[in-house]
């Protein structure tokens, strides 16, 4: 086994390693991970290196992965593309450090600068933790404070208007990716995934026939994604997808997996959040918009899966509607009773538009046949995940147009006032920063998190990652 410009003496020479280094190469260019990610994946599964090997295969990764490798005379060619990759890792960037201003240049055919203008002394802790928390391991882009003397291109990066970008560089699971498959294109189940790394190729197979202009439409969604591997579709697929989310709460699973539901509502949510997502974060579509949205009522959220002491009839009082979020099936009964309403009060509540109910949960833990009965009576009182998401993402947008601090040129005044007031109190500048600039970093976290789990994900980017940060530095204080 030989590496083409590598003496015999590198790490490859490591006979009893050679199968496990090649192994966890194309894992590592497969997956989308950080380096301490890495460092675990490596003790979790028992790779036997010394850390002088696992250091040196790191660095050779970093710098080799994309030449051409001849293993056993068989040659692999490593023409990998990863524009989209750096663009999803530069808004990384600027999520957790809004302030910055960044630039993007592609100096050689397999190496991207991100160009950082305005660090304000940090560049080297900014630098360290864009490395071990936010660049994907085998994503050859580097930190740079110095604008590169020669470079082929310069890459636009993604604007705050253009966050969604077709997906573009989205990190992905497998079920993720076959998720993404059913949801862009309704219908069609996919059967396989089938990985291969070493002609660096994702086969998506889906189950029955399909016409070829089928195949070309997923073959150009998943070609959206721009990332190193490319997508071969094939048909005839025999099996339903045997692929489930690891966590059903946590990951919304596509309208296709859930028809045994019978629930149209969640088809109907889907398609409004994938057709209108781009339009979302560029504030073309609006809270008025949504179907079950009238700015002229009042109304409230009631969540009676946590208060269930709450009363309905209070709140029906106070407001033209009512949305509430109902209990899990096993609590619906009680909660009927409780609040000493029969069914028929419920739907016929329903029917006159006073009450509307949100799903924040997967449908199958609900009383789905109830919750169907309500979209019969009335469409638009049933709202699902995708559609709550959509109303998240449409308030994150709205609140940043008009949020003074989000003006850059009020920015190159308060980050200086803010390290000079930080270094005067003795607080934590970073802390003060999360918290003024919280709505520009959840708009720029937001996508991935309410793409993928709805309001579960809020926590990804709400305003507890903000005040966590103060709340451990009075901690400290105290003690």
């Amino acid at each position: 086994m030989t590496l083409h410009n590598f003496k015999r003496n590198s790490f490859f020479a490591f006979a009893a390693c050679e199968l496990n280094v090649i192994r966890l190469y194309f894992i590592l260019a497969h997956w989308q991970m950080s380096l301490s990610q890495v460092s675990n994946y490596v003790t979790k599964n028992k790779f036997i290196f010394s850390q002088s090997i696992i250091d040196y295969s790191l660095k050779l990764l970093f710098n080799k992965i994309n030449k051409k490798i001849c293993i056993k005379k068989t040659e692999v060619i490593m023409n990998l593309e990863y524009e989209g990759w750096c663009r999803r890792i530069e808004l990384g960037i600027r999520a957790k450090y809004p302030y910055l201003k960044t630039k993007i240049f592609q100096v050689s055919e397999y190496n991207f600068f991100i160009f950082v203008e305005n660090t304000y002394d940090n560049f080297n802790q900014i630098s360290k933790d864009f490395n071990h928390t936010i660049r994907f391991i085998t994503a050859p882009v580097k930190l740079v404070n110095v604008v590169p003397s020669e470079f082929i291109k310069k890459i636009p990066i993604i604007s705050d208007k253009d966050i969604p970008s077709k997906f573009e560089g989205l990190p992905m699971t497998i079920y993720q990716l076959s998720n993404h498959v059913e949801c862009l294109h309704p219908g069609f189940v996919v059967s396989k995934v089938i990985e291969n790394h070493e002609e660096r190729k994702i086969t998506i197979e889906i189950k029955g026939e399909i016409n070829e202009e089928i195949k070309s439409d997923i073959k150009f969604t998943l070609s959206n994604l721009k990332g190193p591997y490319t997508f071969e579709i094939t048909d005839k697929g025999t099996q339903k997808s045997i692929l489930a989310p690891s966590n059903m709460v946590f990951e919304i699973a596509s309208a296709t997996s859930q028809k045994r539901l019978n629930s149209p509502y969640i088809d109907r949510d889907e398609e409004l959040w994938f057709n209108n997502v781009e339009d979302i974060y560029q504030n073309k579509f609006r809270k008025d918009d949504l179907y079950f949205y009238d700015s002229s009522k009042t109304s409230c959220l009631v969540n009676f899966s946590v208060f269930q002491n709450s009363n309905l009839r209070n709140h029906l009082l106070l407001y033209d509607t009512v949305y509430c979020v109902l209990p899990l099936r096993d609590n619906m009964k009680s909660f009927l009773e409780d609040q000493k309403l029969p069914r028929d009060d419920i739907l016929s509540l329903i029917s006159r538009g006073r009450l509307k109910i949100i799903n924040t949960q997967p449908e199958i833990r609900l009383d789905f046949g109830f919750i169907n009965e309500a979209f019969e009576t009335d469409p638009t009182s049933v709202i699902s995940r995708r559609a709550v998401a959509a109303l998240c993402a449409i308030d994150l947008v709205e609140m940043n147009s008009v949020y003074l601090l989000n003006d850059p040129e009020l920015q190159k005044i308060i980050i200086p006032a803010l390290k000079t007031i930080s270094s005067s109190l003795g607080s934590n500048f970073d802390n003060l920063v999360n918290f003024l600039f919280w709505p520009q970093t959840a708009l720029r976290k937001s996508f991935d998190a309410l793409n993928s789990s709805g309001t579960k994900g809020i926590p990804r980017y709400g305003i507890n990652n903000s005040i966590s940060g103060n709340f451990s530095t009075c901690a400290i204080k105290v003690s």
